[in-house]
């Protein structure tokens, strides 16, 4: 049988012992001191921000200069129209009946002039010379100058409103021409009625310029006859409530020339029309809108900051856009705006579908060379993030 032998016990001794017992905490103190060095850094470091962004195309509201009723509306919804390309055009009837009303006036106020200077006529054949008189005489000029003048704009806001309208419908008959829906023939017979207006407004606005001559010389002598009077008064008390009339009158006119080149709406920018508001017939305010469209080529991108990553953009930052189609391509834009307030985000961008989330929405210039399209997702990235799969 082997017999069992007792192990003997070593002795270490006390200055190994000793040197052991120390070795344990230096080495302890040394990996406490690596993993605080560690979370350090981590803390410290930059987080990379990842957010998403939907593509949106801004709207443009097409609103009426003037009041009226909307005579034509030759577009419809989701067509593409081109910048200067005529969407809506409104009933001159309103113009016109105030051009009409504006002549009756001036002729009335010419009669009345008249009158008064037949009266004057008279009273200087009863009485002799009378200085006052011989004021009123060159107040009378005046006045009859402006009249004349008046009447040329309200023949040239007339004008305006045909030569719109003809020009309107030769853009339609050499659109169907080109279908082969009309013959040419047409064309030619507007292009010949379009130059004929041009050359009697041309006209009108070459009486204007003499009629204008006319009253600064009217005033003139006016003036220089003042200037002689001993105590001459500034304002005739008989002739002083024509001329308020000719104040009014003047005003009038000046707003139907203004509303009579608004009669013609036409598209201020290329884009695919989003929404109409407005329908044949209807009658609409100054400003009212008439429909709305989108932008042909100008995308923008809302990007969305959670709760946690509010302060994450600024203003002018620049940022890395992607598809997520394709990550791996990245265009270069700014942020252009920021909102003020926090919101609900989009639905679709809520990690949980019953927990709303909230964030602050930024404002991202588009990136045309990624080809986006309105409603896509896009990941926006500060400069210096890794992207997925490079």
């Amino acid at each position: 049988m082997v017999q069992n032998k007792k192990m003997k016990r070593v002795n270490v001794p006390l200055k190994q012992r000793l040197e052991g017992a120390f070795r344990i905490p230096f080495t302890l103190l040394f990996w406490g001191a690596a993993g605080a060095a560690a979370l350090t850094l981590h803390q410290t470091k930059p987080v990379p921000h990842d957010f998403i962004g939907l593509v949106r195309s801004p709207e443009v509201s097409v609103a009426s200069a003037v009041d009226g009723r909307i005579e034509t509306l030759p577009i419809a919804l989701y067509q593409f129209v081109e910048t200067g390309e005529v969407i809506a055009t409104l009933d001159p009837a309103q113009i016109q009946a105030g051009i009409a009303s504006s002549r009756a006036e001036l002729v009335r106020l010419r009669s009345e002039l008249g009158a008064e200077r037949a009266r004057q006529t008279n009273a200087e054949l009863a009485t002799g010379f009378d200085r006052a008189m011989e004021l009123r005489r060159y107040l009378g000029d005046e006045a009859e100058a402006r009249i004349d003048g008046l009447q040329v704009q309200g023949e040239i806001a007339s004008k305006v409103i045909q030569e719109q309208r003809l020009s309107v419908r030769l853009e339609r008959i050499r659109a169907l021409a080109e279908s082969g829906l009309t013959p040419f023939a047409q064309i030619e017979e507007l292009e010949l009625q379009v130059e004929r207006t041009k050359v009697e407004i041309a006209s009108e606005r070459e009486l204007l310029a003499a009629s204008i001559e006319e009253l600064e010389n009217a005033q003139q002598r006016t003036d220089f006859y003042r200037e002689s009077l001993p105590d001459s008064p500034q304002l005739d008390p008989i002739l002083r409530p024509l001329e308020l009339a000719l104040d009014v009158q003047e005003a009038n006119i000046d707003e139907l020339l203004i509303s009579a080149r608004e009669l013609i709406v036409r598209a201020p920018v290329d884009g695919h029309v989003a929404s109409l508001t407005g329908h044949r017939g209807r009658v609409i305010a100054a400003g009212e809108a008439l429909l709305t469209l989108i932008p042909d080529g100008i995308l923008e991108v809302e990007v969305f900051l959670p709760e946690e990553s509010l302060g994450a953009l600024t203003v002018d930052d620049t940022v890395l856009l992607s598809s997520t189609l394709n990550p791996t391509l990245s265009v270069e834009s700014i942020v252009v705006r920021i909102a003020p307030d926090v919101r609900a985000l989009p639905e679709r961008l809520w990690l949980d579908p019953q927990v709303p989330q909230f964030g602050r929405v930024a404002l991202v210039r588009g990136a045309p060379a990624l080809g986006l399209s309105p409603g896509q997702r896009v990941l926006v990235r500060q400069p210096g993030e890794v992207t997925p799969g490079s």
